[in-house]
Parts: structure tokens; C-alpha cells; sequence
């Protein structure tokens, strides 16, 4: 997952999605990032920094696959939340789809993108 900080960029970084959902980003320790989309994480680091760090911070994240370790499938699409969800024993692709709030409805099942981490 790379971390751009507008507002200080020795603070940009890449981190990996542990198998518990979590990210370690200094200054701020470990956040929890399991079932969390990009443009959600970006928002918790900035409420963060901006109690301790900055007035007004820029934050954005961009997740890869290959940032999730162990037990998470990515989903991207036509999905209400993309990103990573953790994969349970005994889970289906569907109930993968109801993690990611997919709505038949409005969505395209073959716009979805399933990815094994």
C-alpha cells in the first residue's frame, strides 16, 4: 500500500497489510485497514495526523495485491467497498461479493476483479 503525505513527503511510504488487517505507519503506530477502502484509509491517517501532526493533511493511498499478506482476497469493480477482505474457511466468492456490498442490481458481476493475497 504506498501512503503519499502531501503536507510532508518523508512521511510517503509503502506498507504491507498484515494477516490480522493492519498497517504500520510511523508516526502514527499500527491502523486498522481490514475491509477499508483506499479513499477510507486515507481519511482515518489524515484525522489522525491532524489531532497530533498538521492543521489540514493531504493523505492518498493506492493498494496493490501484492501488498496483502496471508489470508485477504482484493476486490475491485463494481463494488460498493473495493479492497482488501479477509478470507475465512468454509467463505464463498459470494459471501466475498456481500463483504464488498456488490448489488446485482447496479453492478456487473463480470466487472469484478478478485485477487488471492
Amino acid at each position: 500500500m504506498a501512503v503519499t503525505v502531501a503536507e510532508d513527503q518523508t512521511l510517503d511510504q509503502h506498507v504491507t497489510v498484515s494477516k490480522d488487517g493492519t498497517v504500520e505507519f510511523p508516526p502514527l503506530g499500527q491502523l486498522v485497514v481490514e475491509g477499508l477502502t483506499p479513499s477510507e484509509i486515507a481519511s482515518e491517517i489524515e484525522e489522525r495526523l491532524e489531532r497530533d501532526y498538521f492543521a489540514k493533511a493531504t493523505v492518498s493511498v493506492k493498494l496493490f495485491e501484492s501488498d496483502l499478506a496471508g489470508d485477504f482476497v482484493f476486490i475491485e469493480g463494481e463494488v460498493e467497498k473495493e479492497g482488501p477482505q479477509r478470507w475465512r474457511v468454509g467463505m464463498t466468492i459470494g459471501d466475498v461479493l456481500d463483504l464488498a456490498r456488490f448489488k446485482p442490481a447496479w453492478g456487473d458481476p463480470s466487472a469484478i476483479r478478485l485477487t488471492c493475497g
